[in-house]
């Protein structure tokens, strides 16, 4: 990542040396919409002001007031998107190591829009209705009443909410978690029964991306998060009087796609993206008392990707991810004496933003994306063989999705649709899928 920076600027320094190329208002820049394929900018681009270069980052508009959109390569998809506004000497990072969705800076951003939820922002009441928390702008939370959706904004601050995680309590009053990026901080908000109490939870550096919210049975919360700056797994627990933060991993490359369980303990158990022997790696790890048990789960090139965690009733770890080098779906789990895996799909570039639920029998249960088709997908085990079906292939659909299970074990999923830009929820009524729309994008 750093010889990238240092191609990075040093292809800032050629841009603004050359003085000579044509310069745009913000204004030409109108044709550009969150959710754009790099393929359909290349195609508006053309050639006026770049050859779309193969070199990265390389400059897409120059902007008269100084100003320079450029092109980066983005390490997490292995492609490229719009990535920085780059103004004199200064860079604005808009979204770190995820595709880009809304062009802040020379284009503004709209009113409402949203992105990074996680695998966990969706949850069922009582009474088998859906509550979602999501945000990137504002922090969003939606719930159903069994008759309409219902939307506010919970946290007006300037971009918050990204990497939601929603839990209920016992009262059913939500709790999330969730990134401040503005300031770089993790922050927590739940409702009293009369108003919403936020709290920043930790703001020593760069932190709060990839958040994992949990209750104990005291409806305390518990959260693991990441660490940007130092690339390391973080956790926060309330004791009841304040925030307790542990470093658990402190090592480069880890603790990203973060998912946490509590079990019968309330002792935290983790699944994660970690770096091991110059691979990425799935790796798992838990609190026993006094000290954290960390394994490596599954290691080849690069694997561990879009972690989604649950406990069984024996306290066994299950988790879904991403397995990067063969664009599969894979399912671990803890047999009592070792890690099974298994790979739930493996029919095109399949896995990402996974988000896995087990039912009464134990059985997994995950929602996630298709990057080949574009398409919302949901495997569950049957006790013999996996169970595969496309819920929503209605244009560019499925990704940040979250999974959740009803009284009768029928999924409820959450997603975003980058075609419509669009909040989508998804649930199995016993004989079709029945799909909605919850919020949208507002300009």
């Amino acid at each position: 990542m750093r010889c990238r920076w240092l191609v990075f600027i040093a292809c800032l320094l050629v841009v603004f040396a050359a003085g000579c190329r044509p310069c745009h208002k913000a204004s030409d820049l109108g044709f550009l919409k969150p959710g754009m394929s790099y393929e359909e900018i290349k195609a508006r681009v053309g050639t006026a002001d770049t050859d779309i270069c193969s070199g990265t980052p390389c400059p897409l508009y120059n902007l008269c007031d100084g100003r320079v959109v450029v092109l980066r390569f983005n390490d997490w998809l292995d492609d490229l998107d719009i990535a920085w506004v780059a103004k004199d000497d200064s860079l604005e990072s808009i979204f770190d190591d995820e595709p880009i969705e809304v062009l802040v800076g020379a284009i503004g951003p709209p009113s409402k829009y949203f992105l990074n939820m996680g695998s966990r922002s969706l949850q069922l009441d009582a009474d088998g209705h859906p509550h979602i928390a999501y945000g990137a702008r504002h922090l969003y939370y939606a719930w159903h009443d069994g008759t309409t959706w219902h939307t506010e904004t919970v946290d007006s601050a300037e971009q918050v909410g990204e990497y939601a995680s929603l839990a209920l309590d016992v009262s059913g009053h939500p709790h999330i978690s969730y990134y401040d990026r503005g300031n770089t901080d993790l922050k927590y908000a739940y409702w009293t029964g009369s108003a919403w109490e936020i709290q920043t939870v930790d703001s020593d550096g760069d932190v709060g991306t990839f958040t994992s919210l949990a209750l104990d049975a005291s409806s305390y919360p518990h959260i693991n998060y990441h660490e940007l700056v130092g690339d390391s797994l973080k956790y926060a627990h309330w004791t009841g009087n304040a925030w307790e933060i542990q470093s658990v991993i402190d090592f480069r490359n880890s603790g990203a796609y973060g998912s946490l369980a509590l079990d019968t303990f309330g002792y935290p158990h983790i699944s994660f993206h970690g770096y091991v022997d110059r691979q990425y790696a799935l790796r798992y790890t838990h609190w026993i008392g006094g000290a954290w048990d960390t394994q490596v789960v599954d290691m080849v090139d690069r694997i561990g990707w879009n972690t989604s965690l649950a406990l069984d009733a024996s306290g066994h770890p299950h988790i879904s991810y991403y397995d990067r080098d063969n664009t599969e779906l894979k399912h671990a789990y803890w047999t009592g004496s070792e890690w099974n895996i298994q790979t739930v799909d493996g029919r095109g570039d399949v896995g990402e933003f996974s988000s896995l639920v087990l039912d009464a029998s134990g059985y997994p249960h995950i929602s996630y994306y298709n990057f080949t088709h574009s398409s919302l997908k949901y495997a569950h085990w049957t006790g013999a063989a996996w169970d595969i079906q496309v819920v929503d292939h209605a244009g560019r659909v499925g990704r940040y999705n979250s999974l959740a299970l009803d009284a009768f074990g029928y999924p409820h999923i959450s997603c975003y649709d980058d075609s419509n830009r669009a909040l989508k929820y998804a649930h199995w009524t016993g004989s079709q899928w029945d799909i909605q729309v919850v919020d949208r994008v507002e300009e």
